[in-house]
């Protein structure tokens, strides 16, 4: 009994099955990878903004109108904040100057071509820079509070004290259209589901409003920036 050969055209035809068997697994494997990088990516947004908001949050605690030196406790735009704040001292000491904890800088600040934000706190007298953190993100916006209106800017020296509060909001992906603002109500505690939307046209991925304890009592007497 004779044994057929595959002829040319069988061998052809499933080198092409093979081709287009591999280019489908490679194809796929490409996708997962793809998929697998943006999750990556997506999560280190998520812990970088969360990183800077606890960060800004436990400084704004103990910020400080004015250093010494004669810079403003708290100076920031939409897109920059630095505070200076004081730790808490380590230990119980019987002189009561020596629990005074040391003054710190916070620098946080977003750059919309990369859309990175970068963050450094660091001794008063060290190294500022801030180091960039992982992820990137669509828009990252600072806002402040004086007790009447948000406002783009805040220097703590120009407005005579600190702000009633600090909104960050920022945005992961491709913002959604949306038109109305919530009020903002300053008796509401610092809770992500019950803060204002930003003013812009589009609704935050995530927002917080972070009260500063220390901003004056009467907040409508805040007076306008010289």
């Amino acid at each position: 009994m004779k044994c057929r050969g595959m002829t040319l055209l069988e061998v052809l035809i499933a080198i092409t099955l093979g081709l287009v068997l591999l280019g489908s697994v490679t194809s796929f494997a490409w996708s997962q990878l793809s998929s697998r990088k943006q999750v990556l990516e997506a999560a280190d947004a998520r812990r970088s903004v969360t990183l800077v908001i606890d960060r800004l949050e436990q400084d704004l605690i103990s910020a400080v109108a004015g250093t010494s030196d004669g810079e403003p406790g708290i100076q920031g735009d939409a897109s920059s904040i630095t505070v200076f704040s004081r730790g808490v001292a380590p230990s119980w000491t019987d002189d009561p100057a020596t629990m005074v904890g040391d003054l710190h800088r916070l620098v946080v600040r977003f750059t919309p071509s990369t859309g990175q934000v970068a963050m450094n706190r660091s001794p008063l007298g060290e190294d500022d820079r801030p180091a960039m953190l992982p992820g990137t993100l669509s828009d990252f916006r600072l806002r402040y509070f004086d007790g009447q209106a948000w406002q783009d800017s805040w220097n703590s020296l120009d407005w005579g004290g600190l702000p009633v509060a600090v909104e960050v909001a920022c945005w992961y992906g491709r913002p959604a259209e949306e038109d109305d603002e919530p009020a903002f109500d300053a008796s509401v505690t610092a809770r992500e589901d019950a803060l204002p939307l930003a003013a812009e046209d589009s609704v935050p991925d995530r927002i917080r409003v972070i009260l500063v304890p220390d901003a004056q009592p009467d907040a409508t007497g805040v007076e306008e920036p010289l």
